[in-house]
């Protein structure tokens, strides 16, 4: 074989060992990544009675939780380009609930309202914090307690949302936790806001 002919052959191969390189790289990261948030689970699991639930090494793991009379799974989703990861929280409610819940946006000199969100006027706290939107006028009232009240104070800051669709409520805020206190810090606030929801009549 003539140095041409070599030549050719790497210019031909090389992009494509690169390539696997760098997949190669990629796939070794995201597995080392889904391990250490598997260990935080399961530090997590111990403390709340809970199950890690594994999906194999290309996906990041999952976290079962009991939470008063309802379940709550814990998951991440990975960010984007222009999007930064989001930490979920999940229960399934025994009747479908038309709820928002967002932290206010100031754009443009104003705060943003859409879909039908309004402030949560009567809770002196939260007003200029939240915006909401509820199909049940019954549900708020007997819902946001003080410790509840407290509970979407301390994940206000993450940029907490609450949304459902149909009977699946979902927890969300923006970030992955990256300790034990983080971990913490947003399930104890999961925790009482789902365990509310059971002592809502109907909930």
């Amino acid at each position: 074989m003539d140095d041409s002919t070599l030549t050719l052959l790497f210019s031909t191969l090389w992009p494509v060992l690169l390539l696997v390189v760098i997949v190669a790289v990629s796939l070794a990261v995201s597995a080392a990544s889904h391990r250490k948030q598997a260990e935080q689970f399961q530090e997590q699991a111990y403390k709340r009675n809970g199950q890690v639930v594994s999906r194999g090494w290309l996906f990041s793991p999952q976290f079962r939780f009991p939470c008063g009379q309802l379940e709550c799974l814990v998951y991440t989703t990975p960010g984007g380009k222009n999007t930064p990861p989001h930490t979920h929280a999940r229960v399934t409610l025994p009747r479908p609930l038309e709820l928002t819940l967002t932290r206010k946006v100031a754009l443009f000199g104003g705060v943003q309202k859409w879909g039908g969100l309004q402030e949560l006027t009567g809770y002196p706290g939260l007003e200029d914090r939240f915006l909401v939107k509820c199909s049940d006028p019954y549900f708020l009232p007997a819902w946001l307690t003080p410790a509840v009240q407290d509970a979407l104070l301390a994940l206000q800051s993450k940029s907490l949302q609450i949304r459902t669709r149909g009977q699946r409520l979902t927890i969300t805020v923006v970030g992955r936790p990256r300790s034990a206190a983080d971990y913490d810090l947003f399930l104890d606030a999961v925790t009482v806001l789902v365990q509310q929801l059971s002592a809502v009549p109907t909930y």
